[in-house]
């Protein structure tokens, strides 16, 4: 099987999965990027809300090696070519584009909860998980030993690590969340710019919370640190991000 062999929606996949399934046949092509999948159930929710239900039974390969539908990650591209009622579609699944580069260094505003001077991570109580490098400033200049929880800081540089917020459930299926902070607002278009220029749209729907109470991006400021989640990995976590959390640093050092 080679990649110009399997018509896939999604030019940049790196890796390519055929599978012949007994699924309802459709007059058209049928493409979507998957969410999540429920295999008790054998159904693939695609992000935009439609579903594809593979029967029991049906088989999966990659490349000649057959996978199970629990392999079927969220971010895929899963594509059912039109093809007459009578005869099974073929189904191709396509891996999404290599993992995105590490995140960029971010600054982080907020008081700590816990401190892990071996790890070199600051764990926020609005539960950011940084970690201090060597170009990381923490205001005032101080050593990451010299930080102590319940100790207001201004991280400059951090590296995110994590978003583990107290008190709330653990994300479900494949949540994953990016670190910024908003250099420019444009509530027209329903956008905001991060400082490494990513380009955050909020669609209806999309959770906006700051200090536990829900806004808009007409409330967004410059300096606004954000917390960004989405349900699929890479760049569609600011293309299509299911949550956004603010946080309003009062003043910068």
């Amino acid at each position: 099987m080679t990649f110009r062999s399997i018509r896939v929606a999604a030019g940049a996949a790196a890796l390519a999965l055929a599978a012949a399934l007994p699924v309802v046949a459709q007059p058209v092509e049928t493409r979507g990027t998957v969410q999540r999948v429920d295999v008790p159930s054998g159904t693939v929710y695609f992000t935009d809300g439609r579903t594809v239900r593979i029967e029991p039974g049906s088989r999966l390969t990659v490349d000649g090696r057959a996978v199970s539908l629990a392999d079927v990650q969220p971010g895929w591209t899963l594509v059912v070519p039109g093809v007459a009622a009578s005869a099974p579609p073929n189904v191709v699944v396509a891996a999404p584009a290599p993992t995105r580069p590490a995140p960029p260094p971010v600054d982080a505003t907020g008081v700590v909860s816990r401190v892990d001077p071996q790890t070199g991570t600051i764990v926020l109580e609005d539960g950011r998980v940084l970690q201090a490098t060597g170009r990381t400033t923490i205001w005032q200049p101080l050593p990451l030993t010299a930080v102590k929880p319940g100790a207001s800081v201004y991280m400059r540089n951090a590296d995110p690590v994590d978003f583990r917020p107290a008190g709330a459930a653990p994300p479900a299926g494949s949540t994953r969340f990016q670190m910024g902070t908003v250099t420019s607002v444009d509530p027209a278009a329903s956008r905001f710019v991060l400082g490494d220029g990513s380009v955050v749209s909020v669609a209806p729907g999309t959770v906006v919370q700051m200090d536990g109470r829900s806004i808009t991006v007409t409330d967004l400021r410059p300096g606004d640190e954000v917390v960004i989640g989405s349900a699929l990995p890479g760049a569609a976590l600011v293309t299509e991000p299911t949550e956004i959390r603010v946080v309003r640093r009062p003043q910068a050092p």
